[in-house]
């Protein structure tokens, strides 16, 4: 009922599904490439990539991420630096992948860092948020500045969607929201989405 809808989805399709969590520590230092040699959670995500394509039974030619929230920032890095068949990213909170100082309320992203970061990527991109998500208005500066860039991009916009519903219900208490932790139809929307973005059915 609770706690990986999405991952036993993929693992039903037949994907080996392999679930990274963070080392922890300051999540301005750990979002963003270091500049003094520290390790941070993009380091981490690339040491999972490299482990899961050389897995006999994985096809490294399909690999795909997905990735919400502050995963959605780590997923946009990954893909800036190593090509995958597809990136779907939920409510990404994109704050340093984009530039977008802190906090990112009325902000704009930095030019040079987007531009940074963007100009290397080749995989295809979904981005998944719902309008009651205050990082909705990130996501659509995300898929802007991929679209500018010629870059393959698709944004679904999901009504009243809560800022991780596309995850659905993982058992915990959220008093911010009047329902709670509903599973929303629109999350099953954005599932069969994501499923079909990854197998390569969608653009």
């Amino acid at each position: 009922d609770t706690g990986g809808p999405v991952w036993e989805r993929f693992l039903q399709e037949g994907y080996v599904v392999a679930v990274a969590d963070y080392r922890g520590g300051n999540m301005n230092l750990t979002s963003a490439p270091s500049t003094t040699g520290m390790i941070t959670s993009i380091d981490d995500g690339m040491a999972v990539i490299d482990y899961i394509k050389a897995l006999p039974y994985v096809d490294p030619d399909r690999i795909n991420l997905y990735g919400v929230s502050l995963g959605g920032n780590l997923v946009m890095n990954l893909v800036s630096r190593v090509p995958v068949h597809a990136a779907i990213v939920g409510a990404p909170a994109v704050m340093w992948f984009l530039g977008i100082q802190m906090p990112p309320s009325g902000s704009k992203p930095d030019p040079e860092i987007s531009r940074k970061n963007i100009e290397p990527i080749r995989t295809p991109v979904l981005i998944l948020v719902g309008t009651a998500d205050r990082l909705m208005p990130v996501a659509i500066m995300l898929h802007d500045a991929l679209a500018a860039a010629g870059k393959s991009v698709r944004l679904d916009i999901y009504e009243g969607g809560y800022h991780d519903f596309c995850l659905g219900p993982q058992g915990q208490k959220r008093p911010d929201l009047p329902q709670g932790e509903a599973l929303f139809d629109s999350a099953l929307d954005a599932l069969e989405k994501s499923v079909l973005f990854a197998a390569g059915k969608m653009k």
